[in-house]
């Protein structure tokens, strides 16, 4: 019923291992493609390089002119000597099998390379967004050896074999500035990533803390007093504007890149502090803490005012992103005072209902003992830890992503841990 998929980096699960790809710079593409086939030799590639397409795609073109000088300045100057008896290569034709640019859990990344040894036209067919990627594979073979191709004939055929290829920044602890993520995002689509996880708020609420009064990286119309607070020590904002916000997703989708929203709630909720107590909002916490995670923990209260907030802030935030899924957290609960079990149950149901009848699909950080009970079948659930894998979590019907903290946390990797790990052996999608 579900499938596989990870974050916040993914592993290719593909048929050849590197070692057996061969000289040419194969050996170096990541991810590694399905399909390679190289015939050895040499072939010049010219600096006037030019990629043509006849398509009007949006995401094509855009590709063509980032691409082209990046190829262009791998090549030879027009008057040096061919390395090889065979043509210099001319020109990458990029041919699309379809114009569709509809960027969701079934979009087609697939393309095919193709280059004979008599043609100097490397051609492309592929999807817009496969032809990101095509082009982001000959940028690599081109740069491991620079004014050449290592192959006289080439054939690649590839496509990914996860729906969600992901990373996730913390933006909800740090503020990462627009420019950074604009990095970010073309440094994935160098690794074939296509999802941004956008983890919009937690604990900290300034570039310099990582437990604080909180706030939320988005600006709010409804809720000024959200991101009232947040900025640095040189009045610097710390959080975007609705505009930096389409944007960084218009950056993204030129990218085949997916923005998926995360609202955190009702633990890590002290984004919501500034609403508490005697503002018109009046939230509840489970405790006056606000030293741990129980004083950031939200009370479903029986005046209704947790939940008219929380629909209040999905309302507004939902639209802004063009993304299917709106992750909603759920995790690290804690049952303190009236916080009980039963009055978290009761508030994230209320919650993953409120997402549904936005049309969007609910996403969850998985918990013992919650999640399983509040989601509705066609909740996204988030394994990070050893209790419920992703593999665990697909057998009993639910599309998951792998997060295991263990294996794919770049801030704090296990102890044993020495590398990536190879995921596939429990969490291998249907098909693959």
């Amino acid at each position: 019923m579900g499938w596989v998929m990870m974050v916040p980096l993914a592993v290719a699960l593909l048929p050849l291992a590197a070692g057996e790809l061969g000289g040419g710079g194969l050996s170096l593409l990541w991810p590694i493609p399905r399909e390679v086939e190289c015939e050895p030799g040499v072939r010049a590639v010219g600096e006037t390089l030019a990629i043509t397409t006849e398509s009007r795609s949006p995401v094509a073109l855009a590709a063509v002119r980032r691409y082209t000088p990046l190829l262009q300045q791998l090549g030879l100057p027009a008057d040096a000597p061919p390395p090889s008896p065979h043509p210099p290569i001319t020109a990458v034709n990029v041919l699309l099998r379809t114009e569709s640019e509809q960027l969701d859990k079934h979009t087609d990344y697939s393309h095919s390379i193709r280059l004979a040894p008599s043609d100097d036209v490397v051609q492309i067919e592929a999807s817009p967004f496969g032809a990101v990627y095509a082009l982001e594979t000959l940028s690599q073979l081109l740069a491991h050896q620079p004014r050449s191709l290592g192959c006289v004939a080439l054939r690649i055929d590839d496509r990914p074999a996860f729906s969600w290829r992901g990373l996730l920044i913390d933006a909800g602890r740090r503020h990462y500035p627009v420019p950074l993520i604009e990095k970010l995002l073309d440094g994935m689509v160098m690794a074939k990533l296509n999802v941004l996880h956008l983890h919009l708020a937690d604990y900290g609420n300034s570039e310099y803390e990582q437990f604080g009064a909180g706030g939320i990286r988005l600006e709010s119309k409804r809720y000024p007093a959200l991101t009232a607070g947040l900025q640095d020590r040189k009045g610097n904002r710390l959080y975007y504007n609705k505009t930096e916000l389409a944007s960084l997703i218009d950056y993204a989708h030129k990218r085949g890149v997916r923005v998926v929203p995360e609202l955190e709630q009702p633990g890590h909720a002290s984004f919501l502090w500034p609403l508490r107590g005697e503002s018109a909002e009046g939230l509840e916490f489970c405790s006056a803490n606000t030293e741990d995670k129980t004083g950031a923990q939200l009370l479903d209260d029986p005046k209704g005012n947790a939940r008219k907030v929380l629909f209040g802030v999905l309302e507004e935030f939902a639209p802004l992103f063009p993304e299917a899924t709106f992750h909603i957290g759920g995790d690290e609960t804690q049952y303190v005072g009236g916080c009980t079990k039963e009055n978290t149950i009761g508030l994230e149901k209320e919650v993953v209902g409120k997402v549904n009848k936005l049309k969007k699909q609910p996403m969850m950080w998985y918990a013992p003992g919650t999640t399983t009970k509040v989601a509705t079948r066609n909740t996204i659930i988030q394994a990070w830890t050893d209790d419920y894998t992703a593999g665990a979590a697909t057998a009993d019907g639910w599309e998951a992503v792998e997060s295991k903290g263990g294996n794919l946390y770049m801030d704090h990797p296990g102890p044993n841990v020495t590398g990536w790990a190879d995921v596939s052996n429990y969490c291998t999608p249907p098909g693959s």
